[in-house]
């Protein structure tokens, strides 16, 4: 089954963006919150935060889309972490202050991490 067509009810507004699966990179609905993709986590009943220009998946199973639009804004609104990359390997250079920030952040708005975010950390 193709993962476009696993995704159940699509976000608005609807656009499409790839995914780093770790394995390839695959299309997917996703409402955009720049720099950020909301889009249907694999099981296709929450949410995931990706980078849109990385593909890199930074959290997943958020319960609504709120939860996910939360942890965009404040992800955006950290002042020393700059999301303008589009090398996923940038974010080895941040430091682990900001790694276990983003972690917190996460695990506050509902999710958990998701893609090499859990294994940097």
């Amino acid at each position: 089954m193709s993962r476009i067509v696993a995704l159940a009810t699509p976000l608005k507004p609807v656009t499409a963006m790839y995914i780093d699966t770790g394995l390839r990179h695959v299309l997917v609905e996703a409402a955009i919150t720049v720099p950020f993709g909301i889009h249907r986590d694999a099981t296709g009943e929450g949410y995931s935060v990706s980078h849109i220009a990385t593909g890199y998946k930074i959290a997943e199973g958020f319960k609504t889309v709120d939860a996910a639009i939360g942890l965009c804004n404040e992800l955006r609104s950290m002042k020393k972490i700059s999301w303008e990359f589009t090398d996923k390997a940038a974010v080895k250079n941040w430091s682990a202050y900001a790694r276990n920030k983003i972690v917190g952040l996460i695990a506050t708005h509902g999710g958990m991490t998701g893609g090499s975010t859990a294994r940097s950390a």
